[in-house]
């Protein structure tokens, strides 16, 4: 399977229920929206009566209760890219990070282990962090498919189940992630971020379903053909 055929499909399901992909991922995005908003109120000194520190710290919050939302709804795509999930309750399937604790305190143990790893690689130099980071990158995912078939594993198994995963793969997953810069850039004058969003995450989504797919490695290799 190629990217151009991990995309199709993305565009596909978006296309076929628009209006399920734009409320499952509203909430995400109004929190991101938010995230810019205080981002640039901190940026150009417009705190409006509130402390610098407030604005801040509400940056901070707003973008890791963002990114929260948005691992849970990856977790959804990524079972609509299984076939396992209907198109129907975009609303609960929207906070599904915190339908379950176990994904909610995962996501948290993971995201803070990963930013430390991370952040030690990247004081050796900027390529290293952001080769680990790409290593790391389906670590939420495999730490929710443990949960899911009863054999949880510890925060770092998950990651380094991860960097398994990723050996050979991390930088097509570098370009695919890139192939979808001029799309959030026609964002600024074309299109909407709400059809740009769906459609980039669920082709993500969908490569992780065909890189965690056992007995797939002919598939696998399919992937190594960067597609336009």
């Amino acid at each position: 399977m190629t990217f151009s055929e991990l995309k199709r499909q993305a565009r596909e399901s978006l296309n076929q229920h628009f209006l399920y992909y734009v409320i499952l991922f509203l909430p995400t995005l109004i929190l991101q929206i938010a995230t810019g908003t205080f981002y640039a109120m901190s940026e150009n000194n417009i705190n409006y009566s509130y402390p610098d520190y407030t604005v801040n710290w509400s940056v901070t919050i707003l973008a890791w209760a963002a990114s929260l939302l948005l691992t849970g709804v990856m977790f959804v795509l990524i079972d609509h890219g299984r076939h396992l999930r209907n198109y129907e309750q975009p609303v609960s399937r929207s906070f599904t990070i915190f339908n379950r604790g176990d994904y909610f305190i995962g996501t948290i143990g993971l995201s803070v282990l990963m930013f430390i790893y991370t952040f030690l690689w990247s004081l050796l130099l900027l390529i290293p962090g952001i080769i680990k980071a790409l290593s790391y990158s389906q670590a939420y995912y495999i730490y929710r498919d443990h949960l899911d078939q009863g054999t949880k594993i510890s925060l770092n198994q998950a990651i380094t189940e991860s960097r398994q995963m990723m050996v050979g793969h991390k930088w097509e997953y570098f370009f695919l992630n890139l192939s979808f810069l001029g799309w959030y850039i026609a964002c600024i004058f074309v299109l909407p971020a709400i059809w740009v969003m769906p459609y980039a995450q669920q082709t993500l989504a969908n490569y992780y379903v065909v890189l965690s797919a056992p007995a797939k490695d002919d598939q696998q290799d399919d992937l190594m053909t960067i597609a336009k």
